[in-house]
């Protein structure tokens, strides 16, 4: 029950913040609350670390007597360090909102503590029911909130697009399940058979935009830094546990090459738009890609350690600069350190993630260049300074300072005193030199002032964001339809029956052919 917590703490707070929103509407105290609800949350979170591994099972028995699968909760070197960071983003969006009173509202605050609860219990989960349970209900609140900020009826319906994708994952991960029962095994986190193993990757990479790309179906609309931010990375951060379990197992050749590649293309897709984006919230989406694909890739090769590192780099150096409306050279220490999380240094949480360029691939040759570019574009939205905050307390000034802080040095923390992931092969160098080579073109470029024809990247948008296949599907959609009508027009005039007759007795001939010929 320890491991559980943290979720019970949250949702705690959230009902009765709730109880109070409704019936006590004088009451003003809600912030403080949530803040203290989800200091708690943290701290607990992090006592958890003394106590691995943990595991937990919930209504076991009444599962076993109905037939149904059991809950089953685990805390480890791969969950609890997702935990810890959807509670550091929860605290920080808490925090941060100290100074932004005007988006805030007791409402809102109920939500962030109920969707950052059911985003632990997501990551925790040990089976796959317990998983898709909290996925579904992830997706579900997560719909229910975008729906409703959504007007434009053409948005609405690719929205509704974008999470039939994250459903398609669920019901991949169905499939393993019905792929490791023909096996005869049963389908665990802990051990994934050889005949599932694609199936969850390929659910993870439908939750995550890398198979296929989201960005073809919505861009961000979640124009909120505070619950616009939970609302972006807690979902990726959900499906991280499954990809990083899922590298245990290994993949056939021709699997790997080809999720290798959907991995590359989005990673440098996500970068390269990342790069180019007006601002950091209409660019959230694809710093989510370009990270994600990395992680993927990692996955890929195997590399336990490297999923977290770049899954846990979209989730801390992402959430600073999404939350920091406020950027003074006083704040700039902040983008430093979160710059040398996110710079794959030696000492840096993300250092560990270069081993996913083991064993050698070619194709991972372009993933150093996504490195540069959302190094890039972190640099370039982070020197964007801002207005300092005027006309507020101190005691604002300091929580926001806080809510900003805790975000790199819990990450750089956690990746020194949290339990180490088993590691395979060596950290490779030459990555990190090519990087290098990338931010020195990329500073005398500045310095000099090299203009890249806008072209250029319209035309690698055309290529890497997959609207040339939505294109093509476009089309073959309204052959279809086109096809349909006159079939439909032939079969209801005067010679319907005949024409059916006809199209019977060519199935017939067809059929019979095939019957002979396979006989």
């Amino acid at each position: 029950m320890l491991l559980l917590t943290p979720v019970l703490i949250l949702l705690g707070a959230a009902a009765l913040i709730s109880l109070l929103g409704l019936f006590r509407p004088r009451f003003t105290s809600h912030w403080l609350i949530a803040i203290t609800s989800a200091l708690a949350a943290w701290v607990v979170v992090w006592l958890l670390v003394l106590k691995l591994p943990l595991e937990f099972g919930l209504l076991e028995d009444i599962s076993y007597r109905l037939a149904l699968p059991a809950l089953s909760f685990r805390g480890d070197e791969i969950t609890w360090p997702l935990a810890l960071a959807v509670s550091t983003v929860l605290l920080s969006v808490l925090f941060t909102d100290a100074a932004r009173a005007v988006e805030a509202s007791w409402l809102i605050w109920a939500g962030d503590l109920g969707f950052a609860a059911i985003g632990i219990t997501a990551v925790l989960a040990r089976n796959p029911a317990t998983m898709m349970l909290a996925w579904l209900l992830v997706d579900l609140i997560e719909m229910s909130i975008l729906l409703r900020q959504l007007e434009e009826e053409r948005i609405r319906r690719r929205a509704v697009v974008f999470f039939a994708t994250n459903l398609l994952g669920i019901v991949a991960v169905f499939g393993a399940m019905i792929a490791a029962g023909g096996a005869g095994v049963g389908l665990n986190l802990d051990q994934i058979p050889q005949q599932s193993v694609i199936y969850l990757i390929l659910a993870v990479g439908l939750r995550m935009g890398v198979f296929p790309l989201q960005v073809a179906f919505l861009r961000d609309v979640h124009h909120q830094r505070s619950q616009g931010t939970l609302l972006r990375l807690i979902p990726p951060a959900v499906s991280l546990s499954l990809l990083a379990h899922s590298a245990t197992t290994p993949l056939a050749d021709g699997w790997r090459q080809m999720f290798i590649f959907f991995a590359v293309l989005a990673a440098v897709y996500g970068a390269i738009a990342w790069a180019r984006a007006k601002n950091e919230l209409r660019g959230r989406l694809f710093w989510i890609f370009g990270l994600a694909g990395m992680s993927f890739a990692a996955a890929v090769q195997g590399q336990q350690g490297a999923v977290l590192a770049w899954g846990l780099a979209i989730l801390y150096p992402g959430s600073l600069l999404f939350l920091a409306s406020v950027r003074t050279r006083g704040m700039l220490p902040l983008g430093i350190l979160s710059l040398f999380a996110l710079s794959a240094v030696p000492f840096s949480p993300t250092y560990a993630g270069l081993r996913l360029y083991y064993p050698f691939d070619m194709l991972l040759l372009l993933l150093p260049l996504a490195h540069v570019l959302l190094l890039g574009g972190y640099v370039r939205f982070m020197l964007r300074q801002t207005e300092p905050l005027s006309g507020v307390e101190p005691w604002v000034r300091v929580s926001y300072a806080i809510g900003l802080g805790i975000l790199p040095v819990t990450f750089i923390a956690s990746s020194f005193l949290g339990p180490k992931v088993p590691a395979a092969g060596p950290i490779p160098i030459w990555p990190l030199l090519l990087s290098f080579v990338g931010i020195a073109t990329g500073v005398v470029g500045y310095w000099r002032r090299w203009k890249i024809p806008s072209k250029i990247f319209e035309y690698l948008d055309k290529v890497f964001s997959l609207r040339w296949m939505l294109t093509g599907l476009r089309w073959l959609d309204e052959f279809m339809g086109r096809f349909a009508a006159l079939v439909t027009r032939l079969l209801e005039g005067d010679g319907g029956v005949l024409w059916t007759l006809v199209i019977l007795v060519i199935f017939a001939s067809l059929l019979g052919q095939l019957v002979s010929a396979g006989g």
